[in-house]
């Protein structure tokens, strides 16, 4: 919007094509985020317990009594909604929030691990890892890169 104010005649059509440009986009953005939900409420269910209280010890068998499901039933609707276990969800839920985590603060990684659920350091370093294909520190440092480049983009 402020890239077209001064253009004339036209800006305010690039102004309402802009903005149409992104209410699509956010639209689909939204259909996809539909169509990954699950269908079943209870693993629904189960997703929002977790994602409440990332640094819980949440076990199969503690989450399926919470939707009043034997632990095999929750792991069979879960791996078929999902396509992964209860405990790879939780993982990936966790490394997820970690990320967003070191964008966002400037906490040590040790403490980020600590405040979604790992139990040690080196284990989360070695999950997030394996997740995103680099270290912790280093997805800060990309991410750092990225915002810089992107505000000194946004000055020129």
């Amino acid at each position: 919007i402020a890239d077209s104010r001064n253009i004339g005649a036209l800006g305010e059509e690039l102004t309402m094509n802009a903005l149409f440009e992104v209410l699509l986009l956010a639209s689909r953005k939204q259909s996809a985020l539909d169509a990954e939900q699950p269908t079943d409420p209870r693993v629904n269910e189960v997703l929002r317990i977790m994602s409440q209280d990332l640094k819980a010890k949440h076990s199969v068998a503690s989450l399926a009594s919470a939707v009043y499901l034997s632990p095999s039933r929750l792991s069979q609707l879960f791996k078929r909604e999902l396509g992964d276990s209860v405990l790879e969800t939780l993982i990936k839920l966790r490394l997820r929030h970690a990320a967003r985590m070191l964008e966002f603060t400037d906490l040590r990684v040790a403490e980020i691990a600590e405040e979604v659920g790992f139990s040690g350091p080196f284990y989360f370093t070695e999950q997030f890892t394996a997740f995103f294909g680099v270290s912790p520190s280093a997805y800060r440092r990309q991410v750092a890169g990225a915002k810089t480049i992107q505000d000194k983009e946004a000055k020129a």
